[in-house]
């Protein structure tokens, strides 16, 4: 049976038109060439997603010291043919159809470089959940080249692990990205969700980035709007050390790096972030050895995987929160909240000297909570990125809350109204965005309520509490939240 020919995966022509150095693939699966030199890879997994695209990348590498040709698989994806069989059932041949009087396409390899291209086996999404075998053959012009039977299971996404957050304007440019951990049978296979900018239940994929054999906690780095597709993501592999790699588009761009830390134990404060010049670096919280107070300090490790360790607070307490962003210069910054006040910090990419902070708010500005934020064009603003403060006010019957949004340098642009909370509530989130704000709180009843600056509040349920994070065009937020069989699953409230 012949299947009509499918689009290839996002990003992928781009890498087709360069030769890239050599790195390994997740989950190898290698077959030698009739060619002398030439080697053929795939990147088969233990597992797939039931209802996703099976999406398979084909890396032909040149390891000798003269050119090769080989045929160009992009243009010409009818030379691949997958063989799908059933367990106790019958198998199925699945390739697309030539284009009638089409020349054949030849690649040149120059030596030590690789060719990729990332095909997806032909209506792969009807498959039932169960365990198959997948064969694959290339055929060249003059040669054949089979790679071996593959095991694999297809079932539902069954999401264990990841953290859902929201960047404006990197959001609004490239979608809602989200690391999320997907248990398998024998370990954790690591995915990306992305979805639209607009509407994040409108899914694009989930896209399998690597399979690691213990449980992790995945994350995904924040960055600056430009390079939303060049960012990190990393997980805790112990108490003193943690696992990276570096996105490119939808995959990584090779096997995940160790960094220490030379203390013996460290907390994690905030999301990390990918600066504009690679360098990807994580806050952290070391407590002092007499248990009094400690210091929070940024592991740094540049596009050169050289490690470093700057200071940013020492203080007789831990903040109580830590929010990070990346400026639209494509600098490291942190927001520091402690006992009301708040200070921003600054990390130039092109230093290794200790973070330069300052205060924008005592004690007596009562911040409970700030983050990167965006407010449209007006007759005194430009438009652009800003902070966006939560601030307590000044009441002796109500809980009272306000925004307050500053310039990055700290000045005052505009200021909300006061919303009121049900008193003994606390605060679980708070998303600021566009001029507006909402607050997802829980008061005495252990009841969750969601409610913007600008409507009234409404109940949550426990399996709809998730992250806010806002429909673009000012039509409101949506919850989003990890849930199996879904992976991600998004609702308006």
């Amino acid at each position: 049976m012949k299947w009509l020919s499918l689009s290839l995966f996002f990003g992928v022509s781009s890498a087709l038109a360069q030769e890239s150095e050599l790195s390994p693939l997740p989950e190898e699966s290698v077959v030698s060439s009739p060619l002398p030199s030439l080697e053929i890879s795939t990147d088969l997994h233990r597992e797939y997603l039931l209802g996703e695209p099976m999406l398979v990348r084909i890396d032909v590498v040149n390891a000798g010291e003269g050119s090769r040709s080989f045929s160009d698989l992009s243009a010409e994806p009818w030379r691949v043919r997958f063989k799908v069989t059933p367990e106790g059932g019958r198998a199925q041949t699945r390739y697309n159809l030539p284009n009638e009087g089409e020349e054949s396409r030849n690649l040149t390899l120059s030596p030590r470089s690789r060719k990729q291209v990332l095909l997806e086996i032909p209506s792969s999404k009807t498959y039932r959940a169960g365990r198959y075998t997948l064969e694959i053959e290339i055929q060249g012009e003059q040669e054949t080249h089979q790679i071996p039977k593959h095991s694999f299971r297809i079932a539902s996404a069954n999401p264990v692990a990841g953290q859902i957050s929201y960047e404006p304007l990197v959001t609004e440019r490239g979608g809602h990205q989200v690391v999320w951990g997907h248990e398998t049978e024998e370990g954790m296979g690591v995915y990306l969700n992305h979805s639209s900018a607009a509407n994040p239940a409108n899914v694009f994929g989930n896209y399998h980035l690597l399979h690691v054999e213990e449980p992790v906690e995945p994350r995904l780095a924040r960055s600056a709007p430009q390079q939303f597709w060049d960012r990190h993501i990393y997980w805790m592999r112990s108490k003193t050390s943690l696992s990276y790699a570096r996105l490119r588009g939808h995959a990584l761009r090779g096997a995940p790096l160790s960094l220490n830390f030379p203390y013996p134990e460290v907390e994690l404060m905030a999301l990390g972030a990918t600066d504009k010049d690679g360098t990807f670096h994580v806050p952290f919280w070391v407590s002092a050895p007499n248990g009094e107070g400690g210091e929070l300090r940024i592991a740094s490790v540049d596009a050169r995987s050289r490690p470093s360790f700057r200071s940013v607070w020492r203080t007789a307490s831990k903040p109580e929160w830590v929010e990070s962003l990346v400026d639209p210069t494509g600098n490291l910054r942190l927001l520091v909240g402690q006992e009301g006040s708040l200070d921003i910090y600054t990390l130039s990419s092109d230093t290794e000297l200790p973070a330069q902070g300052r205060r924008i708010f005592g004690s007596e500005g009562n911040v409970l909570y700030a983050q990167l934020s965006q407010l449209p064009e007006s007759a005194s603003f430009g438009g652009g990125l800003v902070l966006g403060v939560l601030r307590r006010v000044a009441d002796p019957e109500l809980f009272r809350v306000a925004v307050s949004w500053l310039s990055l340098e700290g000045q005052e642009l505009m200021n909300s109204e006061p919303v009121s909370l049900a008193e003994g509530s606390s605060i679980e989130q708070v998303l600021i965005a566009n001029g507006s704000f909402w607050v997802l709180s829980k008061d005495s009843r252990n009841r969750f309520w969601l409610q913007g600056s600008s409507t009234e509040p409404v109940v949550v349920s426990l399996e709809d509490k998730g992250t806010i994070v806002p429909l673009l065009g000012g039509s409101g937020v949506s919850l989003r939240r990890l849930k199996r069989g879904v992976a991600v699953q998004s609702s308006t409230p």
